[in-house]
């Protein structure tokens, strides 16, 4: 069973068989895909749960029509499975500030 959860979790896809529970978290890009924007719940889902796959769609070509309708194509598919974040670079781009009353 495939399930499309991307909604309400912070991960895109459930993938169950038998006993064996296996979550993705898709990323697309029209980089290379050497390196993919990530949100803090993804990071935190990625390192608590035991099997999580990072499925990235790279070299993605947008095309934006004169009617305002966007247009994807092409595109590379890499898979990394299992998806160890710690293998890989994390760097900050923000912080969230509580301002003071």
């Amino acid at each position: 069973m495939v399930e499309d959860v991307h909604g309400n979790r912070s991960y895109d896809l459930l993938c169950i068989a038998g006993d064996d529970e296996i979550r993705i978290e898709v990323e697309g890009t029209t980089t290379a895909g050497d390196q993919v924007i990530l949100t803090a719940n993804e990071v935190e889902h990625a390192c608590k749960f035991p099997h999580v796959c990072l499925f990235i769609v790279s070299g993605i070509e947008v095309t934006r029509h004169s009617d305002g309708q966007i247009e994807t194509s092409g595109g590379s598919e890499s898979v990394l499975d299992p998806w160890h974040v710690e293998q890989g670079l994390l760097t900050p781009l923000g912080f969230k500030y509580e301002v003071p009353k």
